[in-house]
């Protein structure tokens, strides 16, 4: 099973939809942060709120299902950057395993079977509504 590539940045395009939509403000692609570790994490999205980090996300696309260790991952670097609120944004979805992971963790989960319908259902998610 391939592990997945994990996409850096949104393309301009939908950045600068997220940009336009409602609800959307502080939403940064790429986005970093600093753990407790010390450690600088980065994720293909996030938002800060007034206080901490709002919302991370890491998109990743894979030619066969996305395992475990990516869900581990982005567990491992939500929780140290204390972030409230957890995306992972897949293509084209997730194995067993994955899931099981993904739900135990709390880590919300977009699966698309493209990229780009992916990463589209990812920005009506984060912001809802007509834009």
């Amino acid at each position: 099973m391939m592990s997945g590539k994990y996409i850096d940045s949104l393309p301009a395009s939908l950045t600068e939809t997220l940009s336009l939509a409602p609800g959307t403000s502080g939403v940064t692609s790429p986005f970093q942060a600093l753990g407790r570790s010390g450690i600088l994490h980065s994720f293909t999205l996030g938002r800060l709120g007034e206080i901490g980090i709002d919302m991370v996300c890491d998109v990743i696309v894979s030619d066969d299902l996305v395992d475990e260790t990516k869900v581990l991952s982005l567990f491992i670097k939500a929780y140290d950057a204390g972030a409230k609120q957890t995306i992972l944004c897949v293509s084209p979805g997730l194995s067993p395993d994955a899931r099981k992971l993904a739900d135990i963790y709390r880590i919300r989960v977009i699966v698309g079977t493209s990229q780009e319908e992916a990463t589209s259902k990812l920005v009506s998610t984060i912001a809802p509504g007509p834009f």
